[in-house]
Parts: C-alpha cells; sequence; structure tokens
C-alpha cells in the first residue's frame, strides 16, 4: 500500500496531548492525544475492499500490509491519535469522555 498520501491535518491544526500517556485522566483544552495501539499476536487479513484501496490512492494490498492495518508496524509519517468527545450519559451531561474505541492513522485525500 502507499502510506504516503495519508496525512495527519487534524493534529497540525488543533491542539492536542502528545504525551502518549495511555492512563484515564482529563485533557483539559485538547481535541486530541496521542497513542500507541496494541499489539496483536497473530493477526489474519479476513478481507480487503481492493477498489476501495484503488480508488483512494492506496494502491492495493500486499502481504506486509497487515502489520500496518491492524496496528503494529507503524510509519514515520504516522502518529496514532484518538479524539476527545463529549456527551449526555443517562440524561445527565457527562462533560468529557475518553475515546478508546478508535484510533486513527490519518486521512486521505483522494483524487476522485
Amino acid at each position: 500500500m502507499n502510506l504516503t498520501n495519508i496525512k495527519q491535518p487534524f493534529t497540525e491544526i488543533f491542539p492536542g496531548d502528545f504525551s502518549g500517556n495511555p492512563m484515564q485522566r482529563m485533557t483539559p483544552k485538547v481535541l486530541f492525544s496521542t497513542v500507541a495501539p496494541v499489539e496483536f499476536k497473530s493477526p489474519k487479513l479476513i478481507i480487503f475492499n481492493e477498489k476501495l484501496s484503488e480508488e483512494i490512492g492506496l494502491e492495493g494490498y500486499e502481504e506486509k500490509d497487515l502489520g500496518f492495518l491492524v496496528g503494529n508496524h507503524l510509519p514515520d509519517n504516522i502518529k496514532p491519535y484518538s479524539t476527545a468527545y463529549a456527551g449526555h450519559q443517562f440524561g445527565n451531561w457527562a462533560g468529557q469522555l475518553g475515546d478508546g474505541r478508535a484510533i486513527y492513522a490519518g486521512e486521505i485525500e483522494s483524487p476522485s
């Protein structure tokens, strides 16, 4: 896969916590925190959308790409991050919540 077109404008524009601290904590006045994905011991590819990969400029899948897709091996241009969010829980304003549910690698601007 061609990973050079993965950009991270979100982390360049907005304030963030670059400590890499994985512990639960408040992170006031930031919109994201850098995080390290948990390593998978024996990842296996189940399905890959070849057509979409080519459409967004990733140029297909090779076996060596599995490490990137599961977060085990990240190129130097990618610093994974999770975004902060806030909302209501059980009818009450919960304030700032964490985001362990998703880790972003970045964004791709496709030519199409």
